[in-house]
């Protein structure tokens, strides 16, 4: 029989690695390093979320070997939070740009991380406009830059088609990237749709939802437990529609820790458990108590010794970090 111990493994395991991250488009020129200042303070108020942020100095990388002296302070000032992950924006036209000038935009981000001064490393590539048929030459286009990146020591590949991709192509397309948006658009599309018709079934944890014009006044919590819920990979609301302000970023974060602490059997950093786990979790504490309990315990008893211990398991969060951090 297993070990209570085991239960909280798999509980603290389960929070760590179904957590929903925040995927946020920084588009925002930083005219000094307090222009993104509140990208630093969500980072250090929430160390157990990921924050995935993206940095478009010039419709990509720009033409020069480094980016501008503020630019880089402020870069490095994200680098400086072992949970952010800074990645770099590259549009691919829906397939028809020239993938050569594609690898070109690649080899400049990843030259970043030989910058002495300061650590402007990009930790991963976030491909927009990116094509969602099922065609064999944009599957291949599209396997070819992700391939391009990750061979330049930017791991983290990030497709955004921005709506679900066409039926018979998702093996594919997700094979190729780590995270996929499928869905971006406004926050009032997202409330009158079933968000579960707009992901590809069996890869919620691949995928991403962007959220633009949402007032500050809408449920962000809803939208947030609801991304949660389905295990999505990311998730963001921005207040804006063009992405160039971060004003909507903390009630985001705090939303993110609201949304977890109301999921039973979540950690404050985690979302919701596995039903895999959890089914693990409930049959092993009833037969735990079962085989400890007197005689007059009834079954509905121990259902609620069982859902009662499992929502109260407090699980320490562990920070997210990824190689090319630096602690703070």
């Amino acid at each position: 029989m297993l070990g209570f111990s085991y239960i909280l493994g798999a509980l603290s395991l389960a929070s760590v690695v179904s957590s929903t991250a925040i995927l946020l488009p920084l588009y925002s020129w930083p005219e000094d390093n307090s222009t993104w200042s509140p990208v630093y303070k969500a980072a250090a108020a929430h160390p157990d979320i990921l924050f995935q942020v993206i940095v478009n100095p010039d419709s990509g990388p720009g033409e020069t070997t480094y980016p501008d002296d503020s630019y880089i302070a402020s870069v490095a000032q994200l680098n400086s939070y072992s949970n952010v992950e800074v990645i770099g924006y590259i549009p691919t036209g829906y397939g028809t740009r020239d993938i050569s000038s594609i690898k070109t935009a690649i080899a400049t981000y990843s030259n970043w991380s030989s910058y002495k001064a300061e650590n402007i490393t990009i930790s991963g590539i976030f491909f927009d406009e990116a094509p969602r048929t099922n065609d064999d030459t944009l599957i291949s286009y599209m396997q070819e830059v992700s391939e391009s990146a990750k061979s330049s020591s930017l791991p983290t590949v990030v497709f955004n088609p921005g709506t679900k991709l066409e039926t018979g192509s998702a093996a594919e397309y997700f094979k190729a990237a780590d995270l996929i948006v499928e869905f971006e658009n406004s926050y009032s599309t997202w409330t009158s749709i079933v968000p579960a018709d707009e992901i590809s079934d069996t890869y919620y944890d691949k995928a991403a939802i962007l959220l633009y014009s949402a007032p500050l006044t809408a449920d962000y919590e809803a939208v947030v437990h609801e991304a949660q819920g389905m295990g999505l990979g990311a998730a963001y609301l921005t207040n804006g529609d063009d992405y160039k302000t971060a004003d909507s970023l903390s009630k985001v974060a705090a939303s993110f820790v609201q949304a977890d602490g109301d999921t039973v059997g979540s950690s404050s950093a985690g979302s919701t458990l596995p039903s895999a786990v959890v089914s693990t979790v409930a049959s092993t504490a009833v037969s735990t108590v079962a085989s400890t309990a007197v005689s007059t315990v009834t079954v509905t008893a121990v259902s609620t010794v069982t859902l009662t211990a499992i929502s109260t398991v407090t699980v320490t969060a562990v920070p997210f970090q990824h190689a090319n951090a630096q602690a703070k």
